[in-house]
């Protein structure tokens, strides 16, 4: 039981050395890949082995060997950004191990440093401003431990299911607020539709719904009348904000051309933000055929339970941002896939209980 809660603590140690770190030439992706090989040795080391589908495992192979053929793509057929391309496939080389190690353990690792990088944003969220000769300068949205606002309001997003019930559930309107801080306007509109669509199935009681909406609500308000930014969001200070959120879905969803059967590399435009068109843009259709069909057949999966929501909310943000396929959060799609793929005892025993406390609270 040590070894796999420390297998767990060190995989989750690798996602954040991935959520943090700004470059390859960050010493953080070493301390990643090391916490990766110990939570490997752990996994193979523990006596509860968790059982997943072979076939699963190849389609994830032949996923990387599209992204490897990127390289080849960009570098003879394709638009030249072959040194880009190369760096995501090494920075994404790993990931199948993720597949392979992760366990229900890491819930708790991610809550905590979720909830902690919630924190560090509201408090930047007050005090990230500095005056020059009596001048107020915003020094911008909060990011947390991240570079990104988008990026800082992702993971936060992604790991809000995981606090859904049990002893993190108050966890989840700090995580909410802490959206609300980064600024990230598809963040948090997911984020909201989370919590309203996990109240409406049962798995959250209405009022931690209500009580996340207030906190949404609140620190909106809270954010424009105290800090000198003025969230994008609120709405209150030019009826054009919905005009321009219109128009950056209608550049998000724009294309280079059609998908590509052969991986062309990596694409430098600011449209593409769908995941699975990128995807077929950038590395082939059959990349994208196969991110699609592991995403729908996980879902299929230990249905209503906390990584089972961590998933639709990892799809929802994935259809106007492309940031959960990029190397700082892509880990945790490939944690959802692991943990939902599994078949072992454990797991079993956690899916029936999720179902039946979701039953008992419905009923």
């Amino acid at each position: 039981m040590f070894g796999e809660r420390l297998g767990s603590a060190a995989l989750a140690l690798f996602l954040i050395s991935q959520f943090i770190l700004s470059s390859l030439y960050s010493p953080f992706i070493f301390i990643g890949w090391f916490a990766l090989g110990v939570a490997v040795i752990c996994r193979y080391l523990a006596p509860n082995k968790i059982e997943r589908p072979r076939w699963v495992l190849w389609l994830l192979i032949i996923l990387l060997g599209c992204h490897a053929g990127g390289v080849a793509g960009a570098a003879v057929w394709g638009n030249g950004n072959w040194v880009l391309t190369a760096g995501m496939v090494l920075w994404m080389a790993p990931l199948p191990l993720v597949y392979w190690v992760v366990d229900h353990h890491i819930r708790r690792w991610l809550c905590v440093f979720a909830l902690i990088h919630a924190l560090f944003i509201i408090v930047q969220g007050f005090t990230n401003y500095h005056y020059v000769e009596s001048i107020l300068v915003w020094e911008g949205n909060p990011t947390g431990f991240s570079h990104n606002k988008n990026l800082a309001a992702g993971l936060l997003v992604m790991c809000l299911p995981l606090t859904s019930n049990g002893r993190w559930r108050w966890a989840s309107l700090i995580l909410l607020a802490g959206v609300i801080f980064t600024g990230s306007r598809w963040g948090a509109g997911v984020g909201l539709l989370l919590a309203v669509a996990m109240a409406a199935r049962g798995t959250i009681p209405w009022r931690w719904a209500l009580g996340g909406t207030a906190v949404f609500i609140g620190a909106v308000i809270l954010i424009g009348i105290i800090t000198p930014g003025s969230h994008v969001l609120a709405g209150y200070n030019s009826v054009g904000n919905g005009l321009v959120v219109l128009r950056d879905i209608e550049v998000r969803l724009g294309t280079t051309g059609w998908p590509n059967l052969l991986p062309y590399g990596l694409a430098e435009t600011n449209g593409l933000h769908n995941v699975p068109l990128r995807m077929a843009t950038e590395f082939g259709i059959i990349a994208a055929v196969i991110w699609v069909g592991l995403t729908a057949w996980s879902l299929t999966r230990q249905r209503f339970s906390p990584v089972w929501w961590m998933m639709v909310g990892i799809v929802l943000l994935s259809m106007l941002d492309h940031y959960t396929w990029r190397p700082h959060l892509a880990g945790f799609w490939w944690v959802s896939l692991g943990v939902l793929a599994s078949t072992s005892s454990c797991s079993r025993r956690i899916s029936r209980s999720c179902a039946a406390d979701t039953f008992k609270r419905s009923t």
